[in-house]
C-alpha cells in the first residue's frame, strides 16, 4: 500500500526549475564568451600549485640571472638564493618546485628561461634529494597542472564529482581567471608563518625563489627504505635534460641532506656512489661534492626539508662549494 503518490509533469519541472537552468546557462556561456578577454588561467588553490606558478612565472621574467639553481623541494626549501647570491657576488636565481614532478617538467622549465632571456648563465644546478632520484612516477595531476600552466589553458586537471558537469559550467574558467586574484589560507604551520598564499610569494620573490619550511622535525617519523638508487625513469629523463642546457652553461650536481639520525654505516658510501653516477648520466662537469650527505637531526624540519635555523649556514656552504 503507497502512502503518498506524486503527480507532476514537464511543464511543472519547467516552470520550478527553467529559470535556473537558463540562469546557468547564460553564465557559462558569458565565461565561455570572456575567456579570450579575461586574464590569463592562474587556478592555484593550494601551496603547491602557488610554487609551482610562481616558478614557472619566474622563469619568463627576464630575471639574466649568472647561476640557475633547479630541482625539487629541498632545492626550493634549503638554499636561500639570495645568501648564496651576496656571497657569491653574482645573480642567483632558484627555481626549484616541489617533489611531485619530474626531470622532464624542470627541462621545460629551463627551457623556458633560456628562450625568454637576453643573458645566459654561466651555470645551472640540479639539486635534489635522494628519495627524489629513487622514485619511479611524479604526481600525474602536479604534472598536469604544469602542463596546462606552461601552455597557458584552463586548469581542468583537478579531480572533481561532477567534472564533466563542472566543465559544462565553465567553473574552471571562473576558477582560474577571476577567482586568482584572491589570496588562499595555507594551512597549519604555513599559515602560521606565511598566512595567504600572497605572502609566500612575496617571500619568494624577495629570496630570489627560495621559500622556507616553518615545521619541526618528528625523529620519530625518520623512517622508510634506506635502498636508494636512481629509477630508470629518471634515468632516461637524465638525457633529455642534459639536452635542454646548452653547450656553454656549465651543469653542477647536489644531493640534499639526510638527518643524522636516518643514516647508518653504509648509507654515505651508498649516496657518494649514487651521486657519482647521476653526474655521469646527466653528464655534468661535477658534483657539489663538498656538500654534507648529512646533517644533525635538529637541523630540520621534516625528513627533506631544513628548519629556517639552518637555511643560512647551509646556504654559506652551498655557496663555498659552488665557487
Amino acid at each position: 500500500m503507497n502512502s503518498h503518490l506524486y503527480e507532476f509533469d514537464a511543464k511543472w519541472i519547467i516552470r520550478q526549475f527553467g529559470a535556473l537552468v537558463l540562469f546557468l546557462a547564460a553564465g557559462a556561456l558569458l565565461l565561455r564568451m570572456s575567456a579570450s578577454i579575461l586574464p590569463s588561467s592562474r587556478n592555484t588553490w593550494d601551496m603547491d600549485r602557488t610554487i609551482m606558478a610562481h616558478q614557472a612565472d619566474a622563469s619568463v621574467a627576464g630575471n639574466n640571472a649568472d647561476v640557475l639553481l633547479i630541482g625539487d623541494s629541498s632545492c626550493l626549501m634549503n638554499i636561500d638564493a639570495s645568501i648564496v647570491s651576496e656571497q657569491l657576488g653574482v645573480k642567483v636565481l632558484n627555481l626549484g618546485t616541489v617533489s611531485f614532478l619530474n626531470i622532464d617538467t624542470f627541462g621545460q622549465l629551463l627551457q623556458r628561461y633560456f628562450e625568454s632571456s637576453s643573458k645566459r648563465p654561466s651555470a645551472v644546478v640540479l639539486v635534489t634529494h635522494p628519495d627524489f632520484l629513487r622514485r619511479s612516477s611524479p604526481s600525474r595531476s602536479h604534472v598536469a597542472w604544469m602542463e596546462h600552466y606552461l601552455a597557458g589553458r584552463d586548469d581542468l586537471s583537478r579531480k572533481r564529482t561532477w567534472k564533466s558537469i563542472d566543465q559544462w559550467l565553465g567553473a574552471h574558467i571562473f576558477q582560474g581567471r577571476i577567482l586568482k586574484f584572491l589570496p588562499r589560507p595555507l594551512s597549519v604551520e604555513f599559515g602560521h608563518q606565511f598566512g595567504f598564499t600572497r605572502n609566500l610569494e612575496t617571500y619568494m620573490h624577495e629570496h630570489g625563489g627560495s621559500a622556507l619550511d616553518p615545521r619541526t622535525l618528528d625523529p620519530d617519523k625518520l623512517t622508510g627504505s634506506r635502498e636508494y638508487r636512481i629509477s630508470s625513469p629518471n634515468k632516461k629523463a637524465a638525457s633529455a635534460f642534459s639536452q635542454s642546457i646548452p653547450q656553454d652553461v656549465k651543469l653542477y650536481v647536489a644531493f640534499s641532506p639526510l638527518p643524522d639520525g636516518f643514516m647508518n654505516p653504509n648509507l654515505a658510501e651508498d649516496l657518494n656512489q649514487i651521486r657519482t653516477e647521476w653526474t655521469s648520466v646527466l653528464k655534468a662537469e661535477r658534483a657539489l661534492d663538498t656538500l654534507p650527505l648529512s646533517m644533525p637531526n635538529e637541523h630540520f624540519a621534516s625528513k627533506t626539508h631544513l628548519a629556517p635555523s639552518a637555511v643560512k649556514s647551509y646556504s654559506s656552504k652551498f655557496a663555498e662549494s659552488l665557487r
